[in-house]
């Protein structure tokens, strides 16, 4: 070894020395291990019993931490000149309703429940989907995913009536006059003079009110009172506003989940095709069954 060292270059042999003399401070350095802090046998049952607890606590709190649905969002503040108009009860609407879905022609199954907080969709074909449901406005539903996505839908409930039309409007009239009306992503207030502004609601922060460039008008005739957004038509239905193009389009409350995919199983299934009336559906369509005369 002592060899190797003379036969070195200088400046090699001065930071082989330096190496060497720094393993050997560390070496020095570092403290002998701790037989208390080695693994151990943990035999008394007090003890076992207090660990596991801990472990079991551990466990739930992730549990709940997954399990917590991540529909259940507080729910924005509105503006405050919303709170002249009455809201709907969403624990009033608990149960089983049909509704027009987001498919044009189709409709779904809305099971309301956690006294109107919770929204399970289905559709013909039992697909599910759990959103989370509150009031966006006096008019318009905010329907929250399992994701946290957020979207609105309009409506319009009171008592054992519902619509929540799909691309519609509905509105909500004031004691003094005044209107509030929701239609796509805008809201609408028309005070007791006629004036109209909007405004619009992202991420939970609302727009300031601004006039709009469509026409927003309340208006009375020999049909009674109307209010024109634009190129819808809104009336009153039994104290209900909707547009006129959905004014069929009436929720309708059945039994129960299993009474709901029924009705969704008849809508969807292909309509027997009709026969001609003294046809015999036995013959064959091809043969000629006529006499000639002549």
């Amino acid at each position: 070894m002592a060899v190797m060292l003379l036969a070195m270059p200088r400046s090699a042999l001065a930071r082989t020395l330096v190496a060497a003399l720094a393993l050997g401070l560390a070496a020095c350095g570092r403290p002998a291990p701790d037989p208390e802090q080695k693994p151990r046998a943990i035999e008394d049952p007090e003890e076992i019993d207090a660990l596991q607890q801990a472990a079991d606590a551990q466990a739930e709190a992730r549990a709940r931490a997954r399990a917590k649905p991540r529909w259940k969002r507080k729910v924005p503040p509105m503006p405050e000149t919303f709170a002249a108009f009455e809201r709907p009860d969403l624990a009033a609407l608990e149960g089983a309703w049909l509704v027009d879905s987001e498919i044009p022609g189709q409709q779904v199954l809305w099971l309301i429940e956690e006294d109107g907080a919770k929204l399970t969709e289905i559709d013909h074909r039992e697909r599910e989907r759990v959103f989370g449901i509150s009031l966006a406005s006096p008019c318009a539903l905010r329907l929250t995913d399992e994701r946290g996505h957020a979207r609105t839908r309009v409506i319009a409930a009171r008592g054992d009536q519902l619509i929540a039309p799909r691309g519609g409007a509905t509105a909500v009239a004031g004691s003094d006059g005044s209107m509030l009306a929701c239609a796509g992503h805008r809201t609408y207030q028309i005070a007791a003079d006629g004036r109209c502004r909007y405004t619009t609601e992202m991420l939970g922060s609302w727009s300031d009110p601004a006039e709009p460039s469509e026409t927003c008008k309340l208006s009375k005739g020999a049909k009674g009172a109307t209010l024109r957004l634009g190129d819808q038509r809104l009336r009153d239905y039994g104290g209900l506003w909707v547009d006129e193009d959905n004014a069929d389009r009436w929720a309708v409350k059945v039994d129960d989940r299993a009474a709901g995919l029924a009705a969704l199983t008849r809508a969807a299934a292909p309509a027997e095709p009709a026969t001609e009336t003294g046809a015999d559906p036995g013959a064959d369509p091809g043969s000629d069954t006529g006499t000639e005369t002549g």
